[in-house]
Formats: structure tokens, sequence, C-alpha cells
């Protein structure tokens, strides 16, 4: 789980990152309205249809993610997983609790982060700073309502081409 040699990610990094996140969510839209569909006409529970709506969202947005990392990154299908499943419980879990929207988004950065840093860490330096990154920029929709969520992909963006940057080898190497 190293970061594969000879690449550094740049700018061009940022702007692949920045167009699968934008893809990802009109493909999670699509497929909510499916789902939303599909459980109407199979008269599925609705919390049924909330988890798979957020197992499904998570693993669109790994998905992009992952494609953009795995130059950069082994193990970046693993990254799809974790993304699900972090967005799944960081979504779940403040619903069912019916938390303000300010802890709801605080708890989705920190379950999607944390989920996301169990690839991080065995890879990069400061794969820590991933966590807090995440719970900013999901924090900031609360704080400036959908703008907030413009600033998600470009922020991460350039976080995660700045770890990338700075793989755990080289503490080895240099």
């Amino acid at each position: 789980m190293s970061t594969q040699e000879n690449h550094k990610p740049g700018v061009g990094f940022v702007v692949k990152w920045i167009i699968a996140f934008v893809a990802a969510n009109v493909v999670s839209l699509l497929l909510m309205s499916a789902i939303l569909f599909l459980s109407q006409t199979l008269k599925l529970p609705g919390w049924l249809a909330v988890v798979l709506t957020a197992l499904i969202m998570g693993a669109v947005l790994g998905a992009g993610q992952g494609l953009v990392m795995m130059p950069y990154l082994d193990r970046s299908e693993l990254w799809i997983a974790l993304t699900a499943l972090g967005y799944t419980c960081g979504y779940i879990i403040p619903t069912l609790l019916n938390l303000d929207p300010f802890l709801k988004y605080g708890l989705l950065g920190l379950m999607m982060g944390g989920f996301q840093w169990l690839v991080l860490r065995r890879a990069v330096q400061s794969s820590v700073g991933w966590i807090g990154v995440n719970v900013v920029c999901w924090l900031a929709v609360p704080l400036f309502g959908d703008g907030g969520a413009l600033w998600y992909s470009p922020v991460t963006g350039l976080a995660m081409m700045w770890l990338l940057n700075h793989p755990k080898q080289q503490l080895v190497n240099g």
C-alpha cells in the first residue's frame, strides 16, 4: 500500500479530481432516482432505501476518486469500498440520531476521512491530516449552504495531491 514510484501528481490531478467529483454527483443523482423509483415500486422499507442510497453514493464518489488515484496509489480499489462504507456510516448514524446539520456533516467528514485514512496511512506522510481536511470541507456545507459543497473537490484535490507527493518511502530513501 505504497505510492507508486515515478508518478508525482500535479495540477492535472486536481482537475481530474474535480471532474470525478462532478461526474460522481451526476451519476449518484441518477442512481438515487432509480433507487427511489424501485423502492416505491417494490415497497421496500424506507431505511433500506436510505442505506442503499448512501452505499451507492459513497461507492460512486470512491470510484471516481479511486480511478484518479490509481496511477499514484496502490490499492485504490480498496479506497472505493472504504469510501462507500465511510459515507454510509457518516450518513446513516447522524440521520438515525437526528443530529443538527453541523454535527451531521462533521460526522460525515470524520467517518469518510477516517475510513479513507486506512488506505492512506501506509502510503503517505501526514495521512491523518486527510481526516481533518474532510471534516473541514464537509462542515462548509451547513456553514455556506450549497456553495460550501463547491469547495469540497478543489480543496480535497489539492490536499490529496500534496499527500501523494509525500510518500512514506521518501522517509526510508531520503
